[in-house]
């Protein structure tokens, strides 16, 4: 499968960086930054200035860091 396709569950909800930010407690550049890397879900542009991501996606993400222990821990 293509690494850009996202696939979405049925009524899946896409949220923005505010709510991203607020629930992985990291910022906006960090977020980018680990995008970049490939550690953190890219997100999905809607626009020029506007991204969203699968809430699955970030469940999934905390998820994975909760298990790893390391939440908060820069890399």
């Amino acid at each position: 499968m293509d690494d850009d396709v996202v696939q979405l569950q049925p009524k899946e909800r896409l949220i923005r960086i505010d709510e991203v930010i607020g629930r992985v407690g990291i910022r906006t550049t960090e977020i980018y930054r680990r995008m970049g890397e490939g550690s953190f879900p890219r997100g999905i542009r809607l626009g020029h200035r506007t991204t969203v991501w699968p809430e699955s996606a970030i469940d999934q993400w905390i998820a994975n860091q909760v298990n790893c222990g390391s939440v908060g821990q820069g890399r």
